[in-house]
């Protein structure tokens, strides 16, 4: 069995699957969620389908990509105003894409900060969702291979909430009808 998820119900509403899940907002409630089912149900695989974020301005929106790998940020120690006592576990997927997402207790709304998380990396395919890095890790834990697909619906930028919110619905129809062929 396969289980899709998503963090909320409209990410996936038109799925047309059985085994579908929306676990949350932010990466510690969906982790929390995702581990609670696995205690009944064991997968053979897990699928999260969501919204991202562009922190690259030159990234086109309305795309759907697929992620390789997510790592946990910790903005405030990007600009050494708080620091991590060890780096965070960077989570891979078999995908062979080079998207790479970050995911964090908040949105980056600051041209700024995107610039500096750009600069961690040395391509410009990286993306911000909130909720994969708790679900990758969970899986990694439970030995359940994961894959993400995530709708870009928005730039990391002060008028990214309004991209979102004009974005997010149909581009979750999108995605989802990839995946109910």
């Amino acid at each position: 069995m396969i289980l899709y998820c998503s963090a909320w119900e409209p990410e996936i509403k038109h799925l047309e699957k059985e085994n579908k899940l929306a676990l949350g907002i932010g990466f510690l409630e969906a982790s929390l969620k995702l581990e609670r089912y696995f205690l009944d149900e064991k997968p053979e695989k897990v699928i999260f389908l969501g919204t991202a974020g562009a922190y690259d301005k030159n990234i086109e929106l309305n795309q759907i990509i697929e992620i390789a790998e997510v790592k946990l940020l910790n903005s405030s120690s990007l600009f050494d105003e708080a620091y991590i006592p060890q780096d965070y576990k960077t989570y891979k997927s078999a995908s062979k894409e080079k998207n790479i997402c970050f995911s964090s207790l908040e949105i980056t709304k600051s041209e700024k900060l995107s610039e500096k998380i750009l600069s961690l990396e040395s391509h410009t395919n990286v993306f911000e969702n909130m909720e994969l890095y708790g679900i990758a890790k969970v899986c990694q834990e439970n030995n359940i291979p994961w894959q993400a697909f995530l709708a870009i619906t928005n730039h990391t930028h002060e008028k990214g909430h309004e991209e979102w919110k004009a974005n997010h619905l149909s581009l979750s129809e999108k995605l989802c009808k990839q995946f109910n062929s």
